[in-house]
């Protein structure tokens, strides 16, 4: 029907910087979210998602022949298997606190661990190690904010973003990533 909500697939990002464009890769996602009003007129919020991937695709390879008695046989092409099986798991914590009408700060840690396991199933492991790799990440990351929020309009906001990502499984190795994020918006609405 015209009005039923489009079906969920995966961000084709998840393969774009490792494992190549898959288009619209099929997925799994779900997610669980509990936010709770204190008081105190503070805010909390835990959420996990969890993401998961398999794709199984043809990739064009050339074929080199061995052995040949010179001259050698023409260079062809032709495909190989290739299966990639993805998941992600995320966890987030959040605090957030109204200091009066017009002020609000909070906080929000997330860690997320994402996992690549790329196989070539009709290449042997043994003649070629990368036949079948597994890449994995760490995200560690902290955000901390600022609002005023004015009864006109008028609106301002600072952040603070802490990211930390650490890589295993790469070759060449990734190096481990650390860096902070500032942002500064001014609006009207």
């Amino acid at each position: 029907p015209p009005h039923a909500a489009p079906p969920l697939s995966c961000p084709p990002a998840i393969y774009d910087a490792v494992g190549g464009l898959v288009s619209v890769p099929p997925c799994v996602v779900a997610g669980l979210g509990i936010d709770r009003k204190l008081k105190s007129r503070s805010y909390l919020g835990v959420q996990a998602q969890f993401l998961k991937s398999d794709v199984e695709r043809q990739i064009g390879v050339f074929n080199f022949p061995v052995g040949s008695v010179p001259p050698p046989p023409p260079v062809t092409a032709g495909s190989t298997a290739e299966t990639l099986d993805y998941q992600e798991q995320s966890v987030a914590a959040t605090v957030n606190q109204l200091v009066s009408e017009e002020w609000s700060v909070g906080t929000q840690y997330r860690f997320t661990h994402a996992r690549l396991h790329t196989v070539f199933p009709e290449i042997p492991v043994a003649s070629n190690p990368s036949a079948d790799t597994t890449q994995q990440a760490d995200l560690h990351q902290l955000g901390l904010f600022a609002l005023w929020n004015h009864r006109s309009g008028f609106f301002a906001r600072a952040d603070l973003q802490w990211y930390h990502q650490v890589n295993a499984g790469y070759a060449p190795a990734l190096l481990t990533e650390d860096f902070w994020q500032g942002n500064l918006w001014l609006g009207y609405r």
